[in-house]
């Protein structure tokens, strides 16, 4: 290699390109403008909102972005305020990579969670992602959560980079696990089956947080009672005490029961039920796969939908409706999974039974019905009184009130159908009339 080739490899620039990071001096400088010095690269300026509040004096070093690599009168157009933006976002996806906290002021507040912001640069942080002393433990009332979270306003917190896309401007933060204190080894401290007594610290709609032991522990909504809970604060407030059970211990976090120290009463009272066994029940919900049935107080029974009709059919609906009150038969109890399934295809006609019909009638039926007192055929039946019931009796009524008002639904259909025939007619006269007179 020659020395002139030497010479101009050594002194071989790279291009330029808009959107560059470059460093420059500046020689000149007003309030509203900058002229930096970029050696052997020419002369740049900075020209208004550019210079990102910065108040710039000459000798000073810079670093800018290259908005635009020469303008009409020759300069290279720079900009303090982008080059600071790229740098927080290359600090935040440092910052990501290695794991490491940030300080971040909190800017903004919603019902989402907080917004946090570094020279510019925002991101946002759930709630869910909220350290526990900061989460707004007032239940699920929205407009409550977000005057907890407007609290924290002005605040600085110490958060971790979950997420960080500077092209999609996608940043988002977590204050779980970014405390430097040393965590509590939980596998050593809680075992599953060990009963502990707490004192409820937050009530919240998923659930309430029981601090034990120096660490909170959670107890899921469904874990509270055996009962169906809606409100968790009819149960539970902040500050009472409690006697808790461990069920699972998970890295970090323990997640308790308070229902699994009582007798499950639904135990004792599906006793009573037996499989074969004839039972009235209202249907509370259907769903796609089937029918929900209230047998009797925190008591239901599942219908499935092959279980529902001899005929096939594509929904619930066409046989059943919310609030219904049907004869059902039991076809089996699965306590350990607290389970009734039931059977309606068995027992009697498809069709809806009117409300007035079985809802005054006993809550349960002991009994079978043999050949001879067939439900479907609208014979008579006797099913003998049950522990807490009297006897069910004349059910081929309720057979023949629902072939009365199948019959009676047949006829407005035939009706409606010959209606809109005769409609149809009139309308295709009138069209043809219409033509010929055009």
């Amino acid at each position: 290699m020659s020395v002139m080739e030497k010479l101009l490899q050594d002194f071989k620039f790279k291009p330029l390109q808009e959107g560059d990071i470059i460093t420059g001096t500046v020689i000149q400088a007003t309030r509203n403008l900058a002229w930096v010095d970029i050696e052997e690269r020419g002369m740049g300026v900075i020209i208004g909102k550019e210079l990102g509040g910065e108040k710039l004096k000459p000798g000073d070093e810079v670093t800018a972005s290259i908005v635009e690599l020469e303008s009409a009168e020759g300069y290279m157009v720079l900009s303090l305020r982008r080059a600071s933006r790229n740098q927080v976002w290359q600090s935040f996806e440092d910052a990501k990579e290695q794991g490491k906290a940030v300080s971040l002021k909190v800017v903004e507040a919603n019902q989402g969670g907080l917004i946090l912001e570094q020279k510019g640069v925002r991101g946002f942080m759930p709630t869910s992602q909220l350290a526990k002393g900061h989460y707004p433990q007032v239940g699920g009332n929205r407009k409550e959560i977000a005057l907890k979270l407007q609290e924290l306003v002005g605040q600085t917190l110490d958060v971790k980079v979950i997420d960080c896309n500077a092209k999609t401007n996608k940043l988002i933060f977590s204050e779980k696990d970014s405390s430097s204190e040393p965590k509590i080894d939980v596998s050593k401290k809680f075992k599953v089956g060990q009963k502990i007594k707490g004192k409820v610290t937050g009530v919240v709609d998923f659930g309430a947080f029981v601090e034990i032991g120096g660490m909170d522990g959670l107890v899921h909504i469904s874990e509270i009672s055996w009962d169906k809970v809606l409100k968790i604060e009819d149960y539970l407030k902040v500050g009472d005490e409690v006697e808790v059970l461990v069920i699972d211990v998970n890295t970090d976090k323990v997640f308790l029961s308070i229902k699994r120290l009582k007798e499950d009463p639904w135990q004792e009272k599906i006793k009573k039920y037996k499989e074969g066994q004839l039972i009235t029940g209202e249907v509370t919900r259907i769903t796609p796969f089937g029918a929900f049935v209230k047998l009797e107080a925190n008591i239901e029974g599942l219908a499935h939908i092959s279980e529902l009709s001899r005929e096939h059919i594509k929904t619930p609906y066409e046989v059943l409706a919310v609030g219904d009150v049907r004869a059902f038969k039991i076809a089996s109890v699965d306590a350990k999974s607290r389970k009734i399934s039931l059977n309606l295809k068995d027992v009697g006609p498809t069709s809806p039974a009117t409300k007035s019909g079985l809802r005054g009638v006993n809550k349960q039926v002991d009994g079978k019905i043999g050949p001879s007192t067939s439900l479907r055929t609208g014979s008579k039946a006797d099913i003998q009184e049950g522990p807490t019931s009297p006897r069910l009796r004349g059910v081929n009524g309720e057979v023949e009130s629902d072939k009365a008002a199948l019959k009676k639904e047949k006829k407005a259909e035939k009706k409606s159908a010959v209606k809109k025939e005769t409609k149809a007619k009139t309308a295709k006269k009138t069209i043809k009339k219409q033509a010929e007179q055009a």
